[in-house]
């Protein structure tokens, strides 16, 4: 698949590349996403080009390169990318309907304050890559004189200048998403946002179960981390939590050594320090070799049946 996507690039004139600039603006629960287009010359579409060529060509010299499923507590090898549907992918499908459009507004850099992302459309070869903005790549001039050189001269630039990154953080082609940091792309399509509504709309199993204390506050405490985010909406969507009993925590706690205490009335308290072996006891972290008898605690695993 690579080796399609990369002789799509190479097809693709330069004249026919585009870039999109998104902007992100969240209000209570409520995300607006904005896909404002750009007039660019020759050269950059060139440019653009180049980077998804580069990039594509980085992943094809990679020794036993995998392309494997999206899992958000996924900890990748070097040689691993991630692919996932683009159908579940929140908020994407919106906003390559606007990329597809012929009205949207043309992008200012008065706008630049909700500057989100940017995306590049590399004409009819259905790749669109996006890319997650920061602050820092715009420059304007206050407190100092922008300035280039060329063939040794000093000229001043006037007005701003907005730079872009010689990578890219995921690739849309056809009905996949190629993933190429898993970070930048979570923060590009609001998953943590998506997560957090998905434990609200769950979190009765945990409740329900009645093995916690404070129910509550084992959700506020994983809400303020990403990486409690991931791990929390993943144990709602297992199967663990229902085998679980208070018996079978209690012993798990002894035969694992993990301190955790109970209330009088036998329910696991949580609170900040144990937190992080509260989700694990809820995701079934904690296993025995029976080759070895020896215990683990594991940080990724992949169910066999």
């Amino acid at each position: 698949m690579l080796k399609e996507i990369k002789s799509k690039i190479e097809k693709t004139e330069p004249e026919d590349v585009r870039l999109y600039f998104i902007t992100r603006k969240k209000t209570g629960e409520n995300i607006e996403y904005n896909v404002l287009k750009t007039e660019i010359t020759k050269q950059i579409g060139n440019t653009l080009l180049d980077i998804g060529k580069n990039m594509i060509d980085d992943l094809l010299g990679l020794e036993d390169l995998k392309i494997i499923d999206y899992s958000p507590l996924l900890n990748l090898e070097q040689n691993n990318i991630q692919t996932i549907d683009k159908n579940k992918v929140p908020f994407l499908d919106p906003i390559l309907v606007d990329i597809a459009r012929a009205d949207l507004d043309s992008f200012d850099i008065n706008q630049s304050r909700n500057l989100w992302a940017y995306g590049m459309k590399l004409g009819d070869s259905e790749i669109v890559m996006f890319k997650k903005y920061t602050e820092k790549r715009i420059l304007d001039r206050k407190g100092w004189i922008p300035l280039f050189v060329s063939d040794g001269k000093f000229n001043q630039i006037s007005g701003s200048i907005l730079t872009i990154d010689e990578d890219i953080d995921c690739l849309v082609y056809k009905n996949k998403v190629y993933i190429l940091n898993s970070v930048n792309f979570e923060k590009i399509f609001s998953f943590m946002d998506k997560f957090i509504e998905e434990i609200d709309a769950s979190f009765n199993i945990i409740k329900n179960k009645n093995i916690v204390d404070d129910a509550n506050s084992l959700q506020e405490l994983c809400k303020s981390d990403p990486r409690k985010i991931k791990k929390l909406n993943k144990i709602l969507k297992g199967d663990v939590v229902a085998s679980l009993n208070l018996k079978k925590i209690k012993q798990l706690n002894k035969k694992y050594n993990l301190d955790l205490n109970f209330t009088d009335n036998g329910k696991l308290i949580v609170n900040s320090e144990n937190i992080w072996t509260v989700l694990k006891v809820l995701d079934d972290d904690y296993l025995k070799s029976p080759t070895t008898d020896n215990k683990y605690e594991a940080h990724s695993k992949v169910k066999k049946t």
